[in-house]
């Protein structure tokens, strides 16, 4: 019996379903979902097909019975790399995980991938391993370890933080029965656990140890959270091995139609390129509250403070073909909007006295509002610090249960994590502050339709509907996702990556002749400053600049406006350029991508049956898919390929339409041969221009509509089937001229005029055909105009009718065009590294 076992690997798999089954114990730390009986008909049947297809794949190899050899044979290979049945293109393992891929990927119900299967298997024949069962599908994954252990801790009615097998409450005075339905409680998935599997990729660990290897722009820039004073203070993090994170946590809302809403703990490796921290299998999902209350803090964050202590003791890790070894783990900083800032540091909120989580100014209040008065002697201090806001928080606690000392209620946990610095290791998060605040209210201030508004100096409405059609014409790159949208009818639905394309791109082109000039002109002083502060590489000398234009737009906001207008939001701006000293540029610890890691969290939950489970689940099985992917697939299959491009990682050399020219370059779409007769894309401009960046005659041409450089897509003005986005005007040269890409040429050379032999007639030459548009100096029609072109980024041109012929690597970046008032105003990106 044992040996025939041993010859039948895959048939113990499927009883090991069956035992697994009944002996699996019902568990406080890893509950997940709706239980489900053993299905013994289906489990039958599926060890019937298996056998069934065994007997054909050594019957079709060997010729002898399967129950009487003990050679090695096809049949002896595991389960999951198996065919489907007879003839099939993927393996068992294949299929099922690329299930999994799309239901994780485009968030099938629970019912909607239990029918997938049905359908998929009355597609096979009826002797193949396709999986109909849910519940044997379920197993597949529980028996390949992709669920991290989860911890389920109790909060009872006291606020007291009780361990998962506590059944009373450790609160002696109040010692409640815990074992009820009606105790809240929350999840955590520990972070050792989910680094120690992350170390395990391939690769991860190198790209960890590549931060002392990055090529830097300058000796003395900001251009991550590495060159920060924060990550800097920390000795044992110059050692390679060694790694730190970023923290956030905030609520999202899971039901319109409730208060229910789930709380997750997210950390990032800060270690990690931007590109990589931010994909989602990267992302240390830590733990999760759901409610409808937000979590009491001094309870929800204890786990998690303990565990950051833990780990900068060291854990020890497993990389694939490199010796283990131990790292030390270190918190650096942490960013949230400013209600969840105000719950981690224990303080009030900032709409109280002494709200401001950076400095000790008091404010003032009125009417229902908290100002935060300029004060020209010292606009942004004085300064907390860590040390005081820990005395601070003593001493309120020695008062009473009211009191508070500067705006400090008490301790929290974040104290006890060593060289975490409570102040400033606070990231000032720009998304939420500079853009969902100060944008939208000056956004507002200069378009609200109410009576009192209309009577103000900055009222603006009475352009509100030209405003709404030059957005409307705006042609924006690729990169840019959102088209603008209308600001009379649709302000209330913008997006904070709506506001920001306003306040960086269209704004100063459009409201150039709209907006008072002097209102004007204090605008631009937040536009240079946070576009300057969002750069890939920011100087000290930028910083300071930088500075000094917040201070000088908060400085001057109270006389513009209304000093009561001079809110938390607007006076949080003079924080930001130490904010960048600290923690470096501001994309670097935006919560842009943790918002929308709570959209897709959001959009795992299904039904309102064990929701905060639900996303464990989903969230433990993502983060663990390069395990199983590597152990299922076939580098460069068919299967491996669709894989890939369901999750976001498809390689250009694997596609049809994709021609490789260089390294990390491609010609995109079909190449057309021109006929140099006119009739085509090129006319004799074109032409000319070849000529003269070849240095030769004609010779073959192809022409094609599209390219990719470093992962980035061009168009060219060819390429017509997309035509709301303009990912055609770029910045090229040494000069940084700006132009419009028509087209992209291959020439083919007839003749060389080499001295050795050499294969230059049989090698074609790609070249980005570029009609340059030519920059306007300032004028005098309007001092407006002098104003804009103060501004660096954002520049005016004219068509010149010039045609050039560029080499690829002559392509900087792409710009945002805007084609307004009969000029072409452009835009150029702070950065090509945070993405929408």
């Amino acid at each position: 019996m044992s040996a025939s076992i041993l010859r039948f690997p895959f048939i113990v798999i499927i009883v090991f379903f069956i035992m697994e089954a009944e002996s699996e114990p019902e568990s406080d730390f890893n509950d997940f979902g709706e239980s489900c009986g053993v299905d013994w008909e289906e489990v039958e049947e599926v060890r019937a097909r298996t056998s069934t297809v065994f007997r054909h794949f050594h019957s079709s190899t060997s010729g002898s019975n399967m129950e009487h050899t003990d050679v090695e044979t096809p049949g002896n290979q595991r389960l999951e790399t198996m065919l489907l049945f007879d003839g099939a293109q993927i393996t068992y393992g294949e299929s099922m995980v690329m299930l999994m891929a799309c239901a994780l990927n485009y968030h099938f119900p629970s019912d909607a991938l239990s029918a997938l299967l049905i359908l998929m298997g009355l597609h096979c024949h009826k002797d193949s391993l396709m999986v109909t069962s849910r519940h044997v599908f379920d197993k597949f994954f529980s028996l390949k370890n992709l669920q991290f252990p989860v911890i389920k801790w109790k909060v009872c009615s006291c606020l007291a933080l009780n361990h998962p097998t506590r059944q009373t409450c450790k609160n002696q005075a109040c010692g409640k029965d815990l074992s009820g339905s009606d105790t809240v409680y929350f999840l955590e998935m520990p972070i050792r656990d989910q680094l120690q599997c992350m170390c395990k990729r391939e690769g991860f660990c190198k790209l960890i140890r590549n931060r002392f290897e990055r090529t830097r722009k300058g000796q003395n820039t900001y251009e991550d959270v590495t060159d920060g004073r924060q990550y800097k203070k920390i000795k044992e993090l110059r050692d390679r091995n060694n790694m730190s994170l970023m923290m956030n946590t905030d609520g999202a809302r899971v039901f319109k139609s409730s208060n229910y809403g789930i709380w997750p703990i997210y950390f990032t490796v800060n270690e990690l390129p931007y590109h990589h921290r931010t994909k989602r299998e990267n992302c240390i999902f830590a733990g999760i509250w759901f409610g409808n209350l937000k979590p009491p803090m001094h309870a929800f964050l204890e786990p998690f403070a303990r565990s950051l202590v833990d780990l900068q003791k060291g854990i020890e890790v497993h990389p694939p073909n490199e010796n283990s070894y131990t790292t030390k783990v270190f918190l650096v900083g942490c960013t949230a909007d400013m209600q969840a800032k105000a719950l981690l540091i224990n303080m009030k909120q900032h709409n109280g006295k002494y709200g401001c989580p950076k400095c000790l100014q008091p404010g003032t209040h009125t009417g229902h509002k908290h100002q935060y008065p300029f004060s020209q002697d010292n606009p942004k201090g004085p300064l907390r610090t860590h040390r005081d806001t820990r005395a601070h928080a003593a001493a309120a606690v020695e008062g009473n249960t009211d009191s508070e000392c500067f705006g400090i209620k008490g301790r929290t946990w974040l104290t006890i994590v060593p060289y975490f610095d409570l102040i400033a290791g606070m990231a000032v998060d720009y998304m939420h502050n500079a853009l969902l605040g100060v944008t939208k209210r000056l956004v507002r201030f200069w378009f609200s339709e109410t009576p009192a508004n209309k009577t103000k100096p900055w009222y603006c409405g009475h352009a509100v509907h030209d405003v709404d059609d030059m957005l409307e014409r705006i042609q924006p790159p690729m990169e840019i996702h959102r088209r603008p949208r209308s600001i009379s009818s649709q302000l209330q639905h913008w997006k904070a990556s709506e506001f920001r394309a306003w306040l960086l791109y269209y704004s100063l082109p459009i409201m150039l002749n709209i907006l008072p000039e002097a209102y004007y002109e204090h605008y631009t002083l937040l536009v240079m400053a946070i576009h300057t502060l969002l750069q890939s590489s920011i100087t000290t000398d930028d910083v300071d600049r930088a500075e000094a234009q917040l201070e000088q737009f908060v400085g001057q906001f109270g006389n513009l406006y209304a000093t009561s207008e001079l809110v938390c939001n607007v006076h949080s701006l003079l924080h930001y350029a130490d904010n960048v000293r600290d923690l470096g540029p501001l994309w670097a610890n935006s919560c842009f991508y943790f918002e929308d890691l709570n959209g897709q969290i959001i959009k795992m939950v299904h039904g309102t049956n064990g929701i905060v489970e639900q996303i464990m689940r989903a969230v433990s099985i993502m983060q663990k898919f390069p395990e199983v992917t590597r152990d299922c697939f076939k580098p460069d299959s068919p299967a491996h390929a669709f894989l890939q491009k369901i999750w976001g990682q498809s390689n250009p050399e694997h596609k049809s339409n994709y021609h490789r020219i260089a390294d990390d370059c491609f010609a995109v779409g079909f190449m057309k041969k021109d006929k140099q007769d006119g009739k085509g894309l090129l006319v004799e401009d074109h032409y000319n221009a070849i000529t003269a960046a070849t240095g030769q005659p004609l010779g073959d041409l192809a022409t094609y509509d599209r390219m990719m450089i470093h992962g980035i897509i061009y168009h060219s003005k060819a390429y017509r089937r997309v035509q709301k986005h303009n990912s055609f005007t770029v910045v090229f040269g040494d000069d940084k001229c700006v132009g419009e890409i028509i087209c992209y040429v291959q020439h083919s050379a007839k003749s060389c005029t080499c001295v050795d032999p050499c294969q230059c007639v049989a090698v074609g030459r790609h070249y980005a055909i570029v009609h340059v548009l030519e920059a306007i100096p300032p004028g005098e029609e309007h001092n407006n105009e002098t104003t804009l072109f103060s501004v660096p980024h954002i520049n005016r041109h004219k068509p010149s009718g010039t045609y050039v012929a560029i080499a690829f690597n002559q392509i900087n970046t792409k710009v945002v065009s805007m084609t307004l008032n009969n000029s072409i105003y452009t835009a150029e990106f702070p950065n090509n590294i945070e993405k929408e």
